[in-house]
């Protein structure tokens, strides 16, 4: 079996991130690649968010759906 690409596996994460799913180290290994990548260009394709108040009212549901998961 192949190890998983860094980009495989960040893919899995945010997956698991929104669906509410990641566990406590899982939302720790992605918050440190987040943090260590802050300066990196960001791209977000379409079919993720058509527009920016889109974007943003996604990222508040998945925050505050967090926030009540106790992450």
């Amino acid at each position: 079996m192949q190890p998983e690409s860094t980009e495989e596996r960040l893919a899995e994460l945010e997956e698991k991130w929104l669906k509410g799913t990641i566990t406590v180290s899982e939302a720790e290994e992605y918050a440190s690649w987040y943090n260590a990548h802050q300066g990196d260009p960001l791209y977000l394709p379409e079919a993720f968010a058509g527009s920016r108040e889109e974007h943003r009212k996604r990222m508040l549901r998945n925050i505050n759906a967090a926030k009540d998961k106790g992450f």
